[in-house]
């Protein structure tokens, strides 16, 4: 894996404490600078205050969807979407084509994914941005 020499920052939005704290702590022992919200529109104020390198969004939030803020997003600044990546608990394929739609490709199935397999996702976002 490569060495990733400066901080990389991961903003994590998801209701799921649990799964949350998991990611989060999994993230900070590998030197990244993480942040998290657990709603739609506290994550929007994160993304424009923070500027993360890549955004693990939820799909079913409080407040505002992971496609609610998809599409807020495109119409501010669609350039944000190439560091978004879906995470869902189901493979909705209603969902996923909203989010293609908008330009978010990528995505995985929370319960089928480990933390080494979203880590791995990450750095390969991280290379393409």
């Amino acid at each position: 894996m490569e060495n990733i020499q400066n901080k990389n920052t991961l903003l994590l939005v998801d209701d799921d404490a649990v799964l949350s704290e998991n990611v989060l702590s999994f993230f900070k022992d590998k030197n990244f600078e993480v942040y998290s919200s657990n709603n739609g529109i506290e994550c929007i104020d994160l993304i424009k205050n923070k500027d993360p390198d890549v955004i693990l969004l939820d799909v079913m939030l409080p407040g505002q969807t992971g496609i609610e803020v998809i599409k807020q997003l495109s119409g501010e600044d669609p350039s944000i979407l190439k560091k978004i990546i879906l995470m869902t608990n189901a493979s909705d394929t209603k969902t996923i084509s909203d989010a293609i739609s908008f330009g978010v490709f990528q995505y995985f199935v929370k319960s089928d994914t480990s933390l080494e397999g979203i880590y791995e996702a990450v750095i390969q976002k991280i290379k393409e941005i």
